[in-house]
């Protein structure tokens, strides 16, 4: 009995993936003013846009020390960029927290 087979028995998300669903969520609520965390002096915005980004995409900060590549902003605005726009311009955090459930990360 592996905990793979049991985390795909139970349709659970691997511990990698709710974590970093966790990240996803608190960036959404801090940029809708959910929570009382202000990112906006640390989330800039992209100005020349791709087909692999969308409107809601942020600059990477480049980051020399690996503590802190692996910090939260850098971590979690690099799955934010990657998300779908559809998942990243949910009009609500039900609707996003469902997008992101279905994606694996």
């Amino acid at each position: 009995a592996s905990v793979t087979e049991m985390l795909n028995q139970l349709e659970w998300r691997s511990l990698v993936q709710r974590r970093a669903d966790i990240r996803l969520t608190l960036l959404y609520k801090s940029f809708h003013g959910l929570v009382a965390l202000d990112l906006s002096n640390d989330l800039i915005p992209v100005t020349r846009y791709s087909r692999h980004l969308h409107r809601l995409s942020f600059i990477i900060p480049n980051e020399t020390k690996l503590y802190l590549q692996q910090s939260f902003i850098p971590r979690t605005v690099v799955q934010w960029n990657s998300l779908p726009a559809s998942v990243a311009l949910a009009p609500t955090i039900d609707t996003f927290k469902t997008g992101i459930a279905a994606l694996i990360h």
